[in-house]
């Protein structure tokens, strides 16, 4: 493997992790805030697993994507809004349950 290739893949790993992170807050804040959920328990875990995956065998990554103050897999959810990135508070509170599901989803 190349180096560029290699920082291309750590760029991809990284991107992967901040994806996963930024679904399962918003996920959490429906869950816990809202008392809805939009996706169904199997598919949280799923998708919570993968992340824990990736940031146990990439920590280093892990360290410096996006929302790792508040990473799904180390912090417990909670029914406090604030407790959650303000971005993602504002989507939560502008966006309708299916529009929700949709921007997650991709």
């Amino acid at each position: 493997m190349t180096i560029e290739e290699y920082v291309k893949s750590k760029e991809h790993i990284r991107k992967v992790i901040e994806v996963y992170r930024t679904q399962l807050l918003l996920y959490r804040i429906y869950y816990y805030c809202y008392d809805t959920s939009i996706i169904p328990d199997v598919q949280y875990d799923l998708r919570e697993h993968s992340l824990k995956t990736l940031v146990k065998k990439h920590p280093e990554i892990a360290a410096k994507a996006k929302y790792h103050e508040c990473c799904p897999v180390v912090y417990p959810g909670s029914s406090i809004l604030e407790k959650y990135p303000v971005e993602l508070q504002e989507i939560a509170k502008k966006r309708t349950v299916v529009e929700a599901a949709d921007v997650t989803n991709r």
